[in-house]
């Protein structure tokens, strides 16, 4: 108190997060103590440890006596309360010095008690998006209602900029509107003209992965509104959810033409669901993570997606809709990700991370391979045209070449079925002739084109330039 240099005091208790005093010298501190509720019904080795000092010597003893994730300590009187999800949802507890008597102060079952304190007598605490007030001496227990007073211009409405919290989007099967899901709510629009509409209920469910089925009047969505999430269908003013049990949803796509879903959730799972007939069955499943990157033939037939493979590897698997065999098409020896069909039904494009051409580091003597990807094709027909190569031109004449695109011009429209040759696939892959990047998606295009972006090399700190600059949108045309 006199001033001075501080002089460290080592307690050698080891890593103390919560500390609280008791009578006397007591004390009791808490060990690897935090949020139980950000890892729930953790028993690790990094649980929460209660230790305490019951007569002030000094010595600590941990109470084993206390079960699950135990956390925010504090002495109150002649016990010691703190949180724990014992009994599987986090609770208020408390117990004696020497760590019997324990009793449940509160009954919350579906929010944890989080970030317990305490003057001494009494202890509030957060659950759910409320603060609660216990009161051991009396034993009340009690919801907060707190009025934050404001000024008018804050508390007035205000609009934020939809494209900062863009969940996702689809285009229309016909390309005049899109369906946007922002900040949990679903909007229709036209591109050009007309009104904003939404969808659903206006407030209180949560809508994401909103998009059109093949019939263009029909609105496929993944909403909260029972609880869980669910796949709803809207058409006509007319709602009816599907009760298949998909998880949580990290992907839905529906087909170009029927009435098939693909969805991946976060069990790693990949399901296809029929809307009409309301049969969903589990196509595939990984070990290692989820299978991304949903991408349907335009026929509607053949799914293709990004499979994990292990820690380190994806492939390119397709799923075949009527017989719901799924199989790899490249070797899961690389990151495969991104496929896309051609429109006409002769290639299946994607990017991979396989083409190593190390770059020394402008600091420490290191390689890395910041320029990794390529864009690859791979042959859907066995005896399919070469990609890359022209047909000798012969003695044709210019105008039966002018005749032959203008006739393909006028099918390219049309989704015939298409038909794919699995033996010996994944021998089919060509690289397209262009350097390697950093790409981040492709899609297939008609007419003989394909579109891709490629992200440039920034810095995390964004000292060398801006730091959320954006990528390049790039075409690619095979004639």
């Amino acid at each position: 108190p006199a001033g001075g240099a501080p002089q460290p005091l080592r307690l050698r208790l080891g890593q103390v997060n919560h500390l609280s005093f008791g009578p006397g010298r007591a004390r009791v501190i808490g060990r690897n103590t935090g949020d139980a509720a950000r890892w729930k019904r953790y028993r690790g080795g990094t649980a929460g440890q209660l230790w305490i000092d019951a007569d002030g010597s000094g010595q600590f003893r941990r109470l084993h006596e206390l079960a699950g994730n135990p956390g925010c300590p504090m002495w109150i009187g002649d016990r010691v309360f703190f949180l724990s999800d014992a009994e599987g949802v986090g609770n208020l507890y408390s117990c004696r010095a020497d760590g019997s008597g324990l009793r449940r102060h509160t009954d919350h079952d579906r929010y944890y008690a989080r970030h317990a304190q305490s003057d001494g007598r009494r202890i509030v605490y957060q659950c759910g998006a409320r603060l609660w007030l216990l009161d051991p001496a009396s034993g009340e227990h009690r919801a907060l209602d707190i009025e934050v007073p404001s000024a008018r211009t804050q508390s007035a409405r205000r609009f934020v900029p939809a494209d900062a919290h863009l969940g996702g989007m689809q285009l229309h099967p016909h390309g005049h509107s899109v369906a946007l899901d922002v900040l949990g709510k679903l909007f229709t629009m036209a591109l050009w003209e007309g009104a904003v509409r939404q969808p659903g209920v206006a407030d209180g469910v949560r809508y994401r992965h909103g998009q059109w089925l093949a019939d263009g009047s029909t609105l496929v969505m993944v909403s909260d509104a029972s609880g869980e999430e669910r796949i709803e269908l809207h058409q006509a003013g007319v709602v009816r959810a599907l009760p298949w049990d998909i998880g949580n949803v990290h992907e839905l796509r529906a087909a170009p033409a029927g009435t098939l879903l693909a969805i991946a959730n976060h069990r790693n799972e990949l399901w296809l669901g029929d809307a009409a007939s309301g049969a969903c069955v589990r196509v595939d499943h990984s070990d290692a993570g989820r299978c991304e990157d949903l991408a349907w033939s335009a026929d509607g037939g053949w799914l293709a997606y990004s499979w994990q493979a292990s820690s380190r590897q994806r492939a390119i698997k397709l799923c075949q809709a009527a017989s719901r065999a799924c199989t790899l098409v490249t070797r899961p020896e690389f990151r495969d990700y991104s496929p896309s069909f051609d429109p006409q039904g002769r290639w299946l494009y994607f990017l991979s991370l396989r083409t190593y051409d190390p770059v020394y580091d402008s600091v420490q003597f290191e390689m890395s391979f910041p320029r990794a990807a390529r864009p690859y094709l791979i042959g859907l027909q066995a005896d399919g045209p070469a990609p890359f190569e022209r047909e000798p031109k012969g003695l044709k004449h210019d105008a039966d070449d002018a005749s032959k695109d203008k006739d393909g011009a006028k099918h390219a429209g049309s989704a015939p079925p298409l038909r794919i040759d699995l033996d010996g696939i994944a021998q089919r892959i060509a690289a397209f002739p262009v350097d390697e990047n950093r790409f981040g998606k492709l899609a297939g295009a008609a007419m003989g084109k394909l579109l891709w972006t490629v992200l440039p090399i920034e810095g995390q700190h964004g000292r060398g330039g801006h730091k959320d600059s954006t990528g390049r949108l790039e075409v690619f045309d095979f004639d």
